[in-house]
């Protein structure tokens, strides 16, 4: 089954928008923050961002602490424990 996955646009830093697939939204406790993992449609790249469920803002400016929480979860949650995937 090929089911479709809910969209955002994301202004890129050269200013131009890219339409990407929202893997999932999550709480990490450990930082008190939503986040955001979501995937390119062009080149299936993924990305990660803290998310402000109030205005629906998403932030890439992380800390390694949660850069490496996030990672872990990346491996984890999205890759099901495959790294090679």
């Amino acid at each position: 089954m090929n089911e479709e996955r809910a969209k955002i646009t994301v202004v890129k830093d050269n200013g131009t928008k890219e339409e990407m697939e929202i893997v999932s939204i999550f709480k990490m406790e450990a930082f008190n923050k939503n986040y955001i993992i979501y995937k390119s449609i062009v080149d299936n790249k993924y990305f990660a961002a803290s998310f402000n469920a109030d205005n629906d803002n998403i932030d890439t400016n992380l800390s390694d602490k949660e850069k490496e929480a996030l990672e872990d979860y990346f491996k984890l949650y999205v890759l099901g424990g495959n790294q090679n995937a």
